[in-house]
């Protein structure tokens, strides 16, 4: 769990892990098993409903688990749950306009026949960001 990452090098840090409520008890002992209970709190949720109120929010590999419509609605939750001047930092593949190699088509092919999400270009990831009301640097 990358969060679990982030707090144990950033001892300043706290965070909040929202998962579905059958993950719940499983985030919640790797959390205690790390030792960052008293800075991660594990909340059971839906992130197409609402997501806890926060400065920043990381989603890894997350969007290209859905369709465009999903992934912009998971973005858009975000964006209204965001405190002033924060962030929602994406971790995801980014696949390149005139690719050579057979990787992210093959990338693409899973995503969209296993899970019905896909792979995005640049301009596919600026699309959904702009379709939610935000701006992606």
């Amino acid at each position: 769990m990358m969060l679990a990452a982030l707090l144990k090098k950033n001892p300043s840090l706290s965070g909040t892990v929202l998962e579905l409520p059958q993950v719940v008890p499983a985030a919640r002992q790797l959390i205690e098993d790390r030792g960052l209970s008293a800075r991660c709190e594990v909340v059971e949720g839906d992130f197409f409903e609402a997501v806890p109120e926060a400065d920043a929010y990381l989603l890894k590999l997350i969007l290209h688990d859905w369709n465009d419509e999903r992934a912009t609605a998971i973005l858009a939750t975000c964006a209204r749950s965001l405190g002033p001047g924060g962030r929602i930092t994406v971790i995801d593949t980014v696949v390149p306009d005139d690719s050579i190699f057979p990787l992210p088509a093959m990338l693409d092919l899973h995503m969209r026949t296993i899970l019905g999400g896909r792979e995005r270009t640049a301009a596919e990831h600026e699309k959904i960001w702009t379709a939610a009301g935000l701006r992606l640097e």
